[in-house]
This record gives C-alpha cells, structure tokens and sequence, in this order.
C-alpha cells in the first residue's frame, strides 16, 4: 500500500530512450533522496515476484532475479527499532522512510545494482532476466 508520504513524493515519467530500453525521471521532495535521483513509486499494486526486507540495518536478500516485466517489492519495518532507509538505483530511488513499501517493475533485461545512502552496508542488486 502506497503511503501519503510516498504519493505526494514521487511523479513517474516513462519514455523509449533511443531504443535503448526505458527511461524515467521524476521529481521528488521526499528528504536525503540524493539531487538529481528519479523516485519511481509502483502505480499499481502489483504482485511482486520477489521481496526484499530491511532488517537489522541492510537489505535482504540482498540479491535477488526476477524476469523483464516483474516486479520488486522493498520493506520497512525493522522493529522494534525502525531505522530510516532507502533504495537508490542510478536512475532512481525511493523516499527516505521507516516503514512502508516501495515497489519497481523491471522491463530490461540487465544487473541492477541499489544501495542505501545512508549506510555503507545496506545494498544489493536485482538481475532482471529476459
């Protein structure tokens, strides 16, 4: 379920760069999403095909391989001390939070790699196979 904080934080922009597969860009407000970061926010509830948790601090499992076309699904909740984090991709991020979900669906095959920025353990990457 997308938050308040989500939905007034994030636009989504898709567009066919030159053939070479999607593009996004986007606009946020939402704190420490680094400057010049695109936040995409799912807008559907789709069925993720792979989750991810943050717990104790980093994200796991930290990697994980869908197909072009699914979707992944990141969680907040690390209880009972919640510690804010995020997911930032090159081309895009989610909002800085505490709780919540925050999904992306992967249409290029290709390695994605993500980290937190504000930790230097919390990172990972999903594989997106055709």
């Amino acid at each position: 379920m997308m938050t308040a904080m989500s939905k007034r934080a994030a636009a989504l922009s898709i567009g066919i760069a030159a053939g070479c597969g999607l593009a996004l860009a986007a606009c946020s407000s939402a704190p420490n999403v680094p400057a010049g970061q695109a936040s995409v926010v799912a807008t559907s509830s789709a069925r993720p095909s792979a989750v991810i948790g943050f717990q104790f601090g980093s994200w796991a499992p930290s990697r994980v391989t869908v197909h072009a076309g699914q979707t992944v699904e990141w969680r907040w909740g690390d209880k009972p001390t919640a510690v804010p984090a995020n997911v930032t991709f090159d081309d895009a991020a989610s909002p800085t939070q505490v709780s919540g979900t925050w999904q992306r669906t992967f249409s290029t095959p290709g390695t994605y790699p993500y980290r937190d920025t504000l930790s230097p353990v919390a990172s990972g990457s999903v594989t997106v196979l055709p």
